[in-house]
């Protein structure tokens, strides 16, 4: 909920970034939804703000659990900016079966995560834009081989290049169990658009069902292949979410807090981006309050504007 009253001890700062305007304050509350869930959503993007980001100018984490945790704060992407799909290994070359809808929506368990007993097998994130998160929504937990090796790349204009994982689940049991996982990795320096051209494993493919592939084209591009595949259970999600995070928490205290004031503001969101926590453990016992402004500045220095 909206809270509109400034706080006496914050300084206006840096007008290009802090608005004059103070009715434009507000400060939000939240807790992840469920003991299995890792992020909440605080405010959705909104038509109503076409040109304004979100400048973060004050954060309080809450941290209920006994044991540290981390937290993630940014914009979380549109659905119209990303599409998603399944990687198949079962042709040369690999192709991509876009099930974006499945992604997308809330129907439990119905995107394939990966393809039980079978290797190199997976799914791929294609965007608009570059992204440094994904939070998988996992409904049908994964019984994984205890040789299981998970492959993550990215596409470089050339290639498929490994792609180091900062944070996430560890090899071995990922997706095991039904919860909400974070893969977070810095965005490669060389992540380029994918341009439809041969060589690109699978977009443009000769396959019977290449026009799907299309749907890939001009994205940049995020895979996950089981190298080493699940032998019992196929492990599905209900949906996947993805964004950038620009401001973190590190190892906030178990029953503690961590406060910030940020004299200047930190630009958190672009225009179409939704307001958007994720902690790096599952539970309800951690809350964000968040003081922000909206901030035209803020949505064009994300967006590229400036």
């Amino acid at each position: 909920m909206a809270n509109t009253a400034r706080p006496s001890n914050l300084p206006v700062g840096n007008q290009q970034y802090v608005l004059p305007d103070w009715a434009n304050y507000r400060t939000f509350s939240g807790v992840p939804g469920a003991a299995t869930d890792l992020q909440h959503t605080l405010e959705a993007a909104s038509s109503g703000h076409l040109t304004h980001g979100h400048l973060l100018l004050t954060a309080e984490f809450n941290n209920a659990t006994g044991g540290a945790a981390s937290v993630y704060i940014g914009g979380q992407t549109a659905n119209a900016r990303w599409v998603a799909g399944q990687w198949d290994h079962s042709a040369d070359p690999d192709f991509y079966v876009d099930d974006t809808t499945d992604a997308q929506d809330a129907g439990a368990s119905d995107f394939v995560l990966q393809t039980q007993s079978t290797n190199n097998d997976g799914f791929a994130i294609g965007s608009t834009r570059p992204f440094n998160v994904v939070v998988v929504d996992v409904g049908t937990a994964a019984a994984a081989a205890a040789s299981q090796v998970d492959e993550w790349t990215y596409w470089n204009g050339s290639s498929y290049a490994t792609l180091d994982i900062v944070r996430g689940t560890p090899t071995g049991s990922l997706f095991g169990a039904v919860q909400e996982e974070i893969i977070l990795f810095d965005p490669p320096s060389d992540w380029a658009k994918t341009d439809g051209t041969a060589g690109e494993g699978g977009i443009d493919s000769a396959d019977a069902s290449s026009a799907t592939q299309s749907s890939l084209t001009g994205l940049y591009v995020l895979r996950y292949r089981a190298t080493t595949a699940f032998d019992t259970t196929s492990p599905l999600a209900t949906r996947l979410r993805l964004g950038t995070w620009r401001f973190m928490s590190e190892q906030v205290p178990g029953n503690g807090q961590a406060h910030y004031t940020f004299e200047n503001g930190v630009p958190l969101t672009s225009k179409d981006e939704a307001l958007w926590v994720v902690w790096d453990t599952v539970g309800t016992g951690f809350r964000s309050n968040l003081g922000v402004v909206r901030s035209k500045v803020a949505g064009l220095i994300l967006d590229g504007g400036l």
